[in-house]
């Protein structure tokens, strides 16, 4: 105290040692070159994955019994013997274990068929990759399964991949990739995501 004021203290600051800064700029280079290996080595691989679930999804569509008569029938659902010409078709295609869903939907968001009965004849809103798939554009999703419309889907666990293809049918009603010919559903498919990654 001088003449009754107090006077500060000077705060000597400590000085980093040359060490502990060392050790700082390490880690943050490391931590930049984990975030460019991820980005490098996993999205492609990811991308690798939707790709190979986008096929298989390809050549169950072409196996399939499907016409243009079930998609084209708005909110009336399929006929029984229809429905059971096409779990024929299906079957076969969709042996494997991973596959673990399947659902047709015309373009008014009617599910018109799946490998699960109670779904056939439901009608949902449509979700981003259902809107793509009917304006023509493949798609896929990661999916935990906790839409409305996977409500239904409790007997399934785990991570999926959804797939969503547009459906088309060429001249003589077989379903084709011709992008010129028009979108009348699309094809939605679950793969247990574990085994496509």
């Amino acid at each position: 105290m001088v003449d009754g004021k107090r006077v500060p203290q000077t705060v000597r600051r400590q000085r980093t040692s040359l060490l502990t800064r060392f050790g700082v700029i390490s880690f943050l280079l490391l931590a930049a070159l984990g975030a460019v290996l991820v980005a490098q080595i996993l999205l492609p691989v990811n991308a690798r994955s939707r790709a190979t679930a986008e096929e298989r999804a390809r050549i169950v569509l072409a196996g399939s019994l499907l016409q243009p008569d079930d998609l084209g029938q708005g909110f009336l659902p399929i006929p029984a013997d229809r429905l059971e010409a096409l779990t024929a078709g299906f079957g076969p295609l969709a042996v494997p274990a991973d596959f673990q869903r399947l659902k047709v939907w015309n373009r008014e968001h009617w599910i018109v068929y799946s490998d699960d009965r109670r779904q056939a004849g439901r009608w949902f809103p449509p979700d981003p990759p259902l809107t793509r798939a009917l304006a023509g554009t493949p798609s896929a999703i990661v999916t935990d399964l906790q839409t409305a419309e996977n409500l239904v889907d409790a007997d399934l666990s785990g991570t999926k991949a959804s797939i969503y293809l547009p459906i088309r049918f060429d001249a003589a009603g077989r379903p084709t990739e011709d992008p010129a010919a028009e979108v009348v559903g699309a094809l939605e498919i679950y793969i247990d995501y574990n085994h496509i990654k």
